[in-house]
């Protein structure tokens, strides 16, 4: 089996030979990588199924708890994809409670929490906005929360005018670039935490410097090929369970149908786009950490 090798050039991020270590990774790998993500996904989709109901129900805190457990899941699989690529092949595929789970655990939350205040300093800078945009309009906001999402949603954006529809959507695209470069500026940060064998949350915000733009592009990128490989992959157990339990079952949190689909979805995200960002973040701690 071949190694993967060093970036062509440290200090650089080469943007397609960095996505392309990403999903070379499953190439190499897939028959390790499927049966960890397939027994990690029975860990997974039951907190999926939680929080699908939970948002049925409207009951967000069970949905918070229930995502907060799904990422921590996560990350101990991504600790343990993370030991594979970063010894290149050497160190056996597996899943453990250890150490580099505890650190890796320990990152993602404190990173998620940093996240989140910049999500929801965005978030009220966007509502603000918004309140100017429908006091423009003529709306009354409290109007809009009578009617059902989809109809308030277009009732909403319809009555901005064209002006107002673009300002909304450049705030949007502004909030959204803005955690893409944050996710750039930090992404060295688990592959640094389980090479270097200590939590590193925020001391990886330097390697990145000079590179976030290459750095967000490669992210991009392999969440579009993830994409594309999870939809294909998906097909044929949605096409099996539909025609089994019927296309509403599938749609209905808590069905059976619908804890089939959970677990399939599961196991296809942490093969198609865990497995590959690991991989591909590996690949870069290796060229831009400092010698």
């Amino acid at each position: 089996m071949s190694m993967p090798q060093p970036p062509a050039r440290e200090g650089r991020a080469p943007i397609l030979e960095c996505v392309r270590e990403g999903f070379a990774f499953i190439g190499r790998d897939w028959r390790l990588i499927v049966p960890v993500a397939a027994t990690a996904a029975f860990g997974v989709a039951p907190l999926e199924v939680w929080s699908d109901v939970a948002a049925a129900r409207s009951d967000l805190g069970g949905g918070l708890i229930a995502s907060l457990l799904a990422l921590i899941v996560q990350a101990v699989v991504l600790a343990a994809f993370y030991r594979r690529t970063l010894s290149r092949g050497a160190d056996p595929l597996a899943l453990r409670l250890g150490a580099d789970e505890r650190n890796v655990v320990g990152v993602t939350l404190s990173i998620g929490f940093f996240y989140l205040i910049v999500f929801f300093v965005g978030l009220f800078i966007l509502m603000g906005a918004l309140a100017f945009l429908l006091a423009g309009a003529g709306i009354d906001s409290e109007s809009l929360q009578g009617l059902p999402p989809e109809e308030a949603a277009r009732t909403f954006i319809a009555a901005l005018g064209n002006d107002g529809r673009v300002v909304f959507f450049v705030l949007l695209a502004l909030l959204a670039a803005g955690l893409l470069w944050l996710s750039a500026r930090l992404a060295l940060a688990l592959p640094a935490t389980v090479a270097e064998g200590r939590a590193l949350a925020f001391t990886t915000w330097g390697w990145t410097k000079g590179n976030s733009g290459s750095i967000a592009a490669c992210l991009v990128l392999l969440a579009l090929g993830g994409i594309a490989l999870s939809v294909l992959a998906v097909l044929l157990p949605s096409v099996v369970v539909g025609a089994a339990f019927g296309e509403a079952a599938m749609r209905t949190p808590g069905s059976p149908a619908h804890w089939i689909m959970s677990w399939f979805s599961a196991a296809i995200g942490l093969a198609f786009f865990h497995a590959p960002y690991a991989a591909m973040t590996a690949y870069l701690y290796r060229g831009l950490r400092p010698q």
